[in-house]
């Protein structure tokens, strides 16, 4: 099993574990949206708000698990991928496609991170009947903006033309 897999599964684990752990303790109706300053302005069911947490991750992990095997499929020229001609030529083309394909696996899991601690920071919010830490959220948005750039810059450096 690759890290990247060892990580979906225990991101998974993580979200489980945060469902079952929380919604016994959350009320009916919980602070679904906040606004940029942390306060609440949408709410919905606490059973809605699991099935939305649980649905985008669902998506989420399909989008970028079940995504790389289709590409496999597609004609080269439906593929956006830096100097694509010459990684996805036919001597090429699978290895190209596997390193492709553990790119999109970390990126899906860092999308899958940051719900999770979104989804934490609102379930915190909601027990101590507070404001979303704004501090904290920030920093968690800020963490996945570095890791997009840093896999940004090595996904271009994978693909760069060699020489």
């Amino acid at each position: 099993m690759s890290w990247a897999h060892l990580t979906l599964w225990l991101l998974w684990g993580g979200i489980g574990f945060q469902s079952l752990a929380y919604y016994p303790q959350l009320p009916p109706v919980v602070a679904s949206h906040f606004n940029a300053a942390g306060t609440p302005n949408g709410w919905q069911s606490k059973e809605m708000f699991f099935g939305i947490y649980w649905g985008v991750s669902t998506l989420m992990t399909i989008a970028f698990y079940v995504l790389p095997v289709l590409l496999r499929r597609l004609p080269v020229s439906l593929i956006n991928l830096p100097n694509r001609e010459y990684w996805l030529a036919p001597e090429r083309r699978q290895k190209s496609m596997a390193s492709l394909a553990v790119y999109m696996h970390w990126f899906g899991n860092a999308i899958i991170g940051l719900l999770a601690g979104t989804f934490q920071l609102a379930i915190q919010a909601n027990l101590r009947r507070q404001n979303l830490p704004s501090d904290a959220m920030w920093a968690l948005l800020a963490g996945f903006l570095i890791f997009t750039g840093a896999w940004m810059v090595r996904l271009y450096r994978r693909f760069a033309k060699p020489g």
